[in-house]
């Protein structure tokens, strides 16, 4: 099964080949292919994704460039780290071959969770554009977390409310017993 390498980041989209006269968004609603996702000893993404695609399954390994300030140096680490996604046809065994750093694919209910279509085509798309992606905390309603960049940067709140793409901060007086809230980018905030 051949797979398509793209320059940044690396990664392989399923090929037209598996999808016939369909179109992927079909061969996905109809069940004959799915994205599973597959965790990994730390730091063996890279190697994990190029050793299935060299046993010819295909995988989706999204990479951020990171940028040390001395030197200038860039480094491509996943964005996601320690997983890597597999396209895997559900007529298959939903089990990759057993490679020692893979050590498990991910199960819900006792069965292989899938990814939805929607959720990796919008980062290969994003990625594809050559669009600078960063990884950043899921943040959850009651969790407490730091704002790491930007005017604010260092402050403290518990998130209330969790959208798309903000949350919205309490940041509290204990003494007063009384509290302001925020709204801010998801983006900006990080779990301490």
């Amino acid at each position: 099964m051949p797979s398509i390498s793209l320059d940044h980041p690396v990664l392989a989209r399923a090929p037209a080949s598996l999808h016939s006269a369909a179109s992927p968004a079909s061969d996905m609603a109809a069940g004959r292919h799915q994205w599973f996702i597959l965790r990994v000893r730390p730091r063996h993404e890279k190697s994990v994704s190029t050793t299935l695609q060299n046993l010819g399954y295909n995988t989706f390994l999204p990479l951020f460039v990171k940028r040390r300030t001395l030197g200038q140096r860039e480094t491509r680490l996943p964005l996601f780290p320690g997983y890597v996604f597999w396209f895997c046809d559900p007529s298959r065994s939903a089990s990759p071959p057993r490679l020692a750093s893979v050590l498990e694919c991910l199960h819900s209910n006792g069965e292989p969770s899938a990814v939805s279509n929607e959720e990796i085509h919008a980062i290969q798309t994003v990625a594809e554009k050559r669009i600078e992606l960063e990884p950043c905390s899921y943040p959850q309603t009651g969790d407490t977390v730091r704002i790491v960049r930007g005017p604010l940067a260092g402050v403290t709140g518990k998130v209330i409310e969790a959208k798309d793409k903000s949350i919205r901060l309490v940041l509290s007086i204990e003494t007063l017993q009384r509290s302001v809230t925020l709204e801010i980018d998801r983006t900006l905030v990080q779990t301490p």
